[in-house]
């Protein structure tokens, strides 16, 4: 079995006739406590002898298991680094910004876990705010003034607010 979201069964199949994945959809790093009763894993298999052992495996860590096809899981991945990889870089650029002038990131904790806390009951296409949903070229501009030291940022910026602006 290999546990990745981006590479197809078929790097297995070429060696092992019995073989699967099992995908834990979850951000794991040394030393963190995970409960994994709850996360999802996607799985998928060579037959139906050896899908019966991987879903029998992750149902004993998980009641969240769903068969899943390499296409599908793939997608799946790429979702994940866009919610979880590039928030984290938002966050990490966010920080900078704010370090950069002595403000603490802890004043934007609450905001950060609000956001994340409303996924649980609404999509969050009808959670969007800010400027770039409201329209407001005015503050936009500004900010891309503020960011005007850091090139790469400030592309960013108008990149992320262009597209918030179209799904208007």
């Amino acid at each position: 079995m290999h546990t990745s979201g981006s590479v197809p069964i078929d790097v297995l199949k070429t060696h092992f006739v019995k073989c699967g994945v099992i995908y834990p959809v979850q951000t794991i790093s040394a030393n963190d406590y995970i409960n994994f009763q709850n996360v999802p894993f996607c799985i998928e298999a060579s037959g139906k002898t050896a899908l019966s052992q991987i879903k029998k495996l992750a149902s004993s860590v998980s009641d969240n298991v769903h068969v899943m096809p390499s296409q599908k899981r793939k997608i799946l991945h790429l979702s994940a680094v866009i919610a979880n990889n590039f928030s984290n870089h938002l966050f990490t650029l966010a920080e900078s910004v704010l370090r950069k002038h002595s403000i603490s990131f802890d004043l934007l904790k609450p905001l950060i876990e609000k956001t994340a806390e409303k996924i649980n009951t609404v999509s969050p296409s009808l959670t969007q705010t800010g400027p770039a949903k409201r329209g407001d070229k005015k503050v936009i501009k500004e900010h891309l003034k503020l960011l005007s030291y850091n090139k790469t940022l400030k592309q960013v910026y108008a990149l992320l607010s262009k597209s918030i602006e179209k799904k208007k």
